[in-house]
């Protein structure tokens, strides 16, 4: 399945990208999303957050609260 049919199909992804950007985005200048996956209970949304280089955050999110458990 394509990325942005995994999307379209999953609530849970997508409201987990949406915090992760809201997140990031008040620290950094563009946000870019990169995947989103389901580890056990937590999203691993990962971002670019470089403005000329890539830099790559991922941000861990609880699947059931909507919580941001961690980054790195």
């Amino acid at each position: 399945m394509k990325e942005f049919q995994f999307l379209e199909k999953n609530k849970g992804a997508r409201q987990a990208i949406d915090t992760a950007r809201k997140f990031l985005e008040q620290y950094n200048s563009p946000v870019i999303y990169k995947s989103a996956y389901l580890e056990g209970k937590t999203w691993i949304v990962t971002m670019d957050v470089g403005l000329v280089y890539e830099r790559i955050v991922k941000v861990h999110i609880d699947s059931e609260s909507g919580k941001i458990s961690g980054y790195a």
